[in-house]
């Protein structure tokens, strides 16, 4: 779990540098916050 919060943290900083899109940052922290918590109600 460290190595997706290590990579969120990682395109994070390219984000705020101007290397990557935020839209696509975003998506990755939705991946990653979902895989920490995963769904409990499938409705």
């Amino acid at each position: 779990m460290r190595d997706a919060i290590g990579l969120t943290i990682y395109i994070g900083t390219q984000a705020a540098d101007g290397d990557e899109r935020p839209g696509d940052t975003f998506s990755i922290l939705c991946v990653v916050s979902q895989v920490r918590q995963p769904r409990r109600k499938e409705w």
